[in-house]
């Protein structure tokens, strides 16, 4: 039986976490597309779930090779979403863990922090601008004016909430980088 499910995330690691709660409770994840996660039925506990951020496009030839390199090890691509990748792996094969030393785990939490710096400054920057159009036209010379000024307060929200993601995946990087000079 499919099962669908919508639910937002802005956590990846909560993400995986719930993947992998679904997966003991007897949902094997399927597909995803934004926000929609189908399921089937499976075996409680059968897989385990993993989501990494592709350091280029799904398409590339370098994601592609690391891809098969993936599936050699046991590790299935399940859904792909612009450059996160949902990978499985039967739970019988033993543990699944994507990165092996603080380098890669590093390297990995870097993309997805500046992914997130961007796309925050980038909301901050339009919201401000629409916010300022809005202030402008306030006298009613612009139809547009009060839409422009909600979009651009909504815009500014959006970058604020991403703040926190991106400051916590940038304090897991500094946390790192002091083990690696702790190993050293």
């Amino acid at each position: 039986m499919r099962k669908v499910v919508w639910k937002l995330f802005v956590d990846y690691e909560k993400e995986e976490k719930w993947l992998n709660d679904m997966a003991a409770k007897g949902l094997a994840f399927e597909d995803y597309s934004f926000a929609r996660y189908v399921f089937s039925d499976c075996k409680p506990g059968e897989y385990i779930y993993r989501i990494e951020l592709l350091e280029n496009s799904f398409r590339n030839p370098e994601s592609q090779q690391y891809l098969s390199f993936m599936s050699e090890t046991g590790a299935e691509p399940v859904a792909n979403w612009f450059r996160w990748i949902y990978f499985r792996k039967k739970a019988a094969e033993g543990v699944f863990e994507l990165y092996s030393d603080i380098e890669s785990k590093i390297a990995h939490f870097n993309r997805i922090m500046w992914l997130f710096f961007i796309i925050m400054c980038m909301e901050i920057v339009i919201g401000l601008s629409n916010i300022n159009i809005g202030l402008q036209f306030r006298d009613g010379i612009h139809d547009g004016a009060p839409a422009n000024f909600v979009i651009g307060v909504v815009c500014v929200c959006i970058g604020i909430v991403l703040f926190f993601p991106f400051n916590r995946t940038r304090l897991q990087v500094k946390k790192l980088r002091q083990d690696k000079l702790l190993m050293e």
